[in-house]
């Protein structure tokens, strides 16, 4: 099966609800992904920052899904949700989403995104990393009891 990406649609949301579920010990509220669907994938926030969804879909099936904003201090753009369903996990998907976030991204003039994931999540960090993303500081119990360590890369080389 091909995989393609699209922007979110309402008809998405019942299976990346059940995603974000089972990826995430908080997981978002629906209404925040309803939100999205609802305006074909993008919406713009009250600071005129604009939220953007993407999903990665095989035939019928959601797999996985991106979540990105822009706008952010200028011309920064912040992953701020990704996950794959755990049966479609070690086929790249999740390098794949992010290559595709992160193209958008520099077509619209982001300079810098950034992201943060738990310390403890070393597969996504290594991800991260293998992609030309570096450390750039630490947020301590933003997961709780768990630190956030916080990535960033340079889209305009």
């Amino acid at each position: 099966m091909n995989p393609f990406f699209r922007p979110v649609r309402p008809s998405d949301v019942p299976q990346v609800v059940a995603i974000e579920k089972d990826c995430f010990p908080d997981p978002w509220d629906p209404s925040v992904f309803e939100t999205l669907a609802s305006g074909d994938g993008q919406v713009e926030t009250e600071r005129g920052d604009i939220l953007t969804m993407h999903v990665v879909a095989e035939n019928a099936e959601i797999v996985g899904y991106v979540v990105w904003q822009e706008g952010w201090r200028g011309h920064e753009g912040h992953i701020l949700n990704i996950a794959v369903k755990q049966e479609h996990r070690g086929r790249k998907l999740g390098k794949s989403l992010l290559l595709y976030a992160f193209d958008i991204m520099k077509s619209h003039g982001v300079k810098v995104c950034k992201l943060e994931t738990w310390e403890s999540n070393h597969a996504a960090r290594r991800l991260y990393e293998s992609l030309g993303m570096m450390p750039a500081g630490r947020r301590t119990a933003y997961y709780g009891n768990e630190d956030a360590v916080l990535y960033s890369i340079r889209l305009d080389h």
